[in-house]
């Protein structure tokens, strides 16, 4: 499974367990701001839990004995790569999800757009000494980010106060910040039908808010307020990205004003989100853990085991690469006993190829993740010692005067491995004071080159 879907499947399992617990348990409690607090935690915990590297914090780290090298290779080679489907099923998966963000991004960007228009139109105006934007025709009022949309010719002025106070409450405590988050994760989401509740659950809660807070300011007594509401309910929507004086169904929000405040012992619900949250990273760090505890299948090919892209494969599969540079990202080899941790039969050598553009596949981060954490001390890296220079083969010399114009060699390294017998030669070449390596066998064959920080050279 790729990564994005692992990581889709996730965030929207989580979204779901969120989205049950607030329609079972907390919907009905008057702690409006708790609530919101609760759908703003929901949404972003949802979205980041999953991307969380929980296991590389718990995960032991042990250090072996053993080598690893790394090399870039200059080959060259005209063979084929191997042959892999072009599109599986996942792949689909992946384009339908994308398909659908696009369609659900439009549609976003359709409603953004026509707010900017009825923001156009709007004339701005002082009312009861409110800044308000007048809208022609008859229409509900509503706010968005910090204006405020009505007109105000169509209600009658001891409706006013309660209608300038309830947007204004919207934009003092920034709704529209909530309602684009939700519809950002509506988007994203766009085939969960938790992302569909939450963003209704949202709207509502920030009405049953606002509602609370006109209520609480005494502007208007709540007979008078709620039947201001059903007289205001037969307008038209003018934005749908907007909170709204009437969006909701009347039913719930007068049933909510005259719903005694919930008792102080309902508190307690709220708990119940941190074991949820608990429990979905402990998930996620079990599985890391069962994921880096296994030893990954190889084939055992000559007592060396290969890995291409991050998966156990063949020797002939290696062997078909075009190995040119272009081709090939780098290839690692890893000797004693780190190759024989790394493997379930206890190779003798492992040698890891990735090719170009495959560097992020999560097989490959994980690969090289484990081989990071099985790198030797310090005092098992290969032993070096500069040697005169006339040590190098001419073809070598060659090589850096070809692809290496206007560097000069500063001096020469003799790298061998402990335990082995196997030598190669480092050279130190500069153009200024930045210096780089290539690396030679004995007779002379380029076997990569880098800069100081270990990068990858391209020449």
């Amino acid at each position: 499974m790729t990564a994005l879907l692992l990581y889709l499947l996730k965030a929207n399992g989580a979204l779901l367990l969120f989205a049950g617990l607030y329609y079972v348990g907390l919907r009905r409690l008057t702690f409006y701001t708790l609530n919101r607090a609760y759908l703003v935690f929901a949404l972003l915990f949802s979205a980041v839990y999953p991307a969380l590297d929980v296991g590389a914090i718990f995960a032991p780290h042990e250090r072996l004995g053993g080598s690893l090298l790394t090399i870039v290779p200059n080959w060259s080679g005209a063979l084929a790569a191997p042959s892999t489907p072009l599109f599986g099923w996942m792949d689909a998966l992946i384009a339908i999800y994308w398909a659908g963000v696009a369609l659900m991004g439009l549609r976003l960007l359709g409603r953004l757009f026509s707010l900017y228009r009825l923001h156009r139109a709007a004339v701005p105006r002082m009312v009861s000494g409110v800044l308000v934007r007048c809208l022609p025709g008859a229409s509900s009022p509503f706010s968005f980010g910090p204006f405020i949309y009505l007109n105000p010719d169509q209600y009658p002025a001891a409706e006013l106060p309660a209608i300038l106070y309830h947007e204004h409450v919207h934009v003092r405590q920034w709704h529209s910040l909530d309602i684009m988050l939700a519809q950002v994760g509506q988007v994203l989401g766009w085939f969960n039908p938790a992302a569909w509740w939450l963003e209704r659950a949202m709207q509502e809660n920030l009405e049953f808010l606002t509602d609370d807070a006109v209520l609480r300011a005494g502007v208007v007594p709540p007979k008078e307020y709620q039947y201001s509401l059903l007289r205001l309910s037969g307008l038209a929507s003018s934005a749908s990205l907007a909170n709204h004086f009437t969006l909701l169904t009347l039913k719930n929000r007068i049933a909510m004003m005259n719903k005694p405040s919930s008792a102080s012992a309902h508190l307690a619900q709220y708990a119940l989100v941190l074991p949820l949250a608990v429990a979905l990273l402990t998930f996620t760090t079990l599985r890391a853990g069962q994921y880096a505890s296994s030893k990954p299948a190889t084939v055992k090919v000559e007592g060396v085991k290969y890995y291409l892209d991050g998966k156990p494969t063949v020797k002939s599969a290696v062997e078909k690469l075009n190995t040119t540079p272009d081709v090939i990202a780098n290839v690692q080899v890893l000797k004693g006993k780190a190759a024989q941790a790394l493997t379930i039969d206890a190779a003798t050598d492992v040698v890891a190829v990735t090719t170009k553009g495959n560097e992020r596949l999560p097989a490959v981060q994980a690969l090289d993740a484990k081989i990071i954490r099985l790198l030797p001390e310090a005092d098992n890296k290969p032993e070096e010692k500069v040697v005169p220079i006339s040590n190098l083969h001419p073809d070598a010399l060659a090589y850096i005067t070809q692809h290496f114009p206007g560097h000069r060699l500063v001096e020469l390294l003799e790298v061998k491995e402990k335990g082995t017998s196997e030598v190669r030669y480092k050279a130190v070449i500069a153009m200024g004071r930045r210096p780089k390596y290539v690396v030679f066998d004995t007779q002379g064959k380029a076997l990569g080159s880098f800069d100081a920080t270990g990068k990858p050279l391209t020449n």
